[in-house]
């Protein structure tokens, strides 16, 4: 499982095409990919549930689930954040993420 906060109007939004390519690369090897929106980013997800699920499937023609918006972050985070960012609260590795933080 690949666990994704994704957002539909920011820099990052390409990664949709990105991750479809993988999800139809590695689904038949058991990987699937989980899609979060959240709009705690700047107000980069300000879309109905419904409008984001229409924007990446006929954007970027997504397959694998697009989930409830949620927080991924902040008091209202979600259950499922709080439990990953618990298990890694710091970010590892190095990319241009971390220059944007």
């Amino acid at each position: 499982m690949l666990v994704v906060n994704v957002a539909s109007k920011c820099g990052l939004t390409v990664q949709y095409a990105e991750l479809e390519k993988l999800f139809e690369a590695k689904r038949d090897d058991g990987l699937v990919v989980l899609a979060f929106p959240a709009n705690d980013f700047m107000g980069q997800e300000p879309g109905t549930e419904a409008e984001i699920v229409e924007f990446c499937t006929s954007t970027y023609d997504v397959q694998f689930p697009i989930f409830a918006k949620i927080s991924v972050k902040g008091e209202r985070i979600h259950p499922l954040y709080r439990r990953l960012t618990a298990l890694a609260p710091e970010a590892i590795g190095e990319g241009p993420m971390r220059d944007r933080l």
